[in-house]
């Protein structure tokens, strides 16, 4: 598994993990604002310079990251933070491997039944021939609020994608549910959504909350989904406060 490791040698290690079908690139404004800390980006199995790292599954993605955990963050242990695919293996990694965990902090984190699965399945035979006409790249960019300055990651990211790992990662993303082993975690967990995000998605953060007694939530104020990529300045204070369990940033309100 490919990882980036930037940051001072002792400062505290936090491990960012993205979402689906982008790459540890989505954090690199993120890796400028956090320049005084360690951090440990991978790319995740399937995606970005990760590709050839086997198939993806949120379970073997938690005993990687765990694996890499104990291997290159300093002490052994590390905070991690994750954007919705990445915030899924963050949540089930703390849930089964809490003592590599200082602290979780989840964005956009699904863990209920959704409609329309059924339909996404079968429309990826007719996307897929399609997926590297550059208006569609960027109509996906414009739906998904990703940044025109991600341009050129997206289409590279859009053109390794295959049909077996779409439907993987879309398998895995919807069956994902609250794992066991979060009732006895004691580390600061932070849930965050985006107030422009679908009512599943806020009525996740509460089950979260709901199974982790050291869990709270927020509504990111005007942001969607992807609010760490639209918002790294602003994703950098959280990652600070969260960190140091300090006061949160005004545009975060309790859900």
């Amino acid at each position: 598994m490919y990882v980036q490791e930037v940051g001072p040698a002792k400062a505290p290690t936090i491990v960012l993990l993205h979402g689906a079908g982008v790459g540890g690139w989505m954090w690199r404004d993120t890796m400028a604002a956090l320049s005084e800390v360690h951090l440990l980006i991978p790319d995740m199995p399937e995606h970005g310079k990760s590709q050839d790292a086997g198939t993806f599954s949120v379970a073997g993605t938690v005993r990687l990251v765990a694996d890499l955990i104990a291997e290159r963050a300093h002490g052994g242990k590390a905070f991690i933070a994750g954007l919705s695919l990445g915030a899924q293996v963050t949540v089930a990694l703390l849930g089964s491997r809490p003592d590599v965990v200082l602290g979780a902090f989840a964005s956009g984190t699904l863990v209920r039944p959704v409609t329309g699965v059924g339909l996404v399945n079968a429309m990826i035979p007719l996307y897929m021939p399609m997926r590297n006409a550059r208006w569609l790249v960027r109509a996906n960019m414009k739906a998904l609020e990703i940044p025109d300055e991600f341009e050129s990651d997206v289409a590279r990211e859009t053109a390794a994608l295959t049909t077996a790992s779409y439907r993987r990662m879309t398998v895995e993303n919807v069956a994902f549910r609250v794992p066991p082993g979060l009732g006895s975690v004691t580390c600061p967990v932070l849930i965050t959504v985006g107030e422009r995000e679908m009512k599943v998605m806020k009525e996740s953060a509460r089950d979260l909350v709901a199974a982790a007694p050291s869990a709270c939530a927020f509504i990111v104020a005007g942001h969607g989904h992807n609010w760490p990529v639209q918002d790294p300045g602003l994703y950098a204070q959280v990652v600070r406060a969260w960190m140091a369990n300090g006061p949160l940033p005004d545009k975060l309100r309790p859900l």
